[in-house]
């Protein structure tokens, strides 16, 4: 029988995490309940989908590509690329911000300007673009190394928010002892 996490209380425990109560940095709630998989966010659509899969025979480990659900896995799914994050970024040269109004408009000197003649252009349907995103997880800092430094466990959780947005989220991926927590995207919201 399938044990699958949902709740607020999931949601918000999906990755490492501060825990308030106990004043510590905690493991996701998934390696600490032994679960088969985690549902986060709005778990409608992701449940309604892992028990269509569950009633056509596949079985709960097989089902690792739903979106809004986070797995236990020992190394990166097949085909998918990586995106390491695990070190903090150093911060390079930061070019200097141009003055709004420092460049002279021809209308700035209040002569007429003449209006310039606009020809007709013929538009050109492109076919849909590729989404590289669709295929690439970012691996964030270990439990292990988050625990206990607090700059990598703030790195990680704006990692966390900022992969967010279900049209250009990537799956996160976080180490856990000797497995990983593989968190797939959001799910789309619903069109209707």
């Amino acid at each position: 029988m399938p044990v699958i996490l949902g709740g607020i209380e999931a949601s918000l425990r999906r990755t490492a995490h501060y825990d308030y109560w106990s004043d510590t940095v905690r493991r996701s709630v998934l390696v600490d309940s032994k679960a088969d998989m985690l549902m986060f966010g709005n778990g409608e659509r992701p449940l309604v989908e892992v028990a269509h899969r569950l009633a056509m025979g596949e079985t709960i480990d097989q089902i690792r590509d739903v979106r809004n659900t986070a797995i236990m896995v020992k190394e990166a799914l097949p085909g998918w690329s990586g995106v390491d994050s695990t070190r903090l970024d150093t911060p390079g040269k930061i070019d200097p911000i141009p003055h709004p109004y420092g460049e002279d408009l021809p209308c700035a000197d209040n002569k007429p300007v003449a209006p310039k003649k606009q020809e007709a252009k013929s538009i050109t349907v492109q076919p849909p673009r590729p989404k590289p995103w669709e295929k690439t997880y970012v691996l964030l800092p270990s439990f292990e190394k988050v625990k206990g430094d607090k700059v990598l466990y703030a790195h990680a959780s704006r990692i966390l928010h900022h992969e967010t947005n279900p049209g250009c989220a990537r799956a996160l991926m976080q180490k856990h002892g000797e497995r990983y927590i593989w968190i797939n995207p959001p799910a789309n919201p619903a069109l209707d």
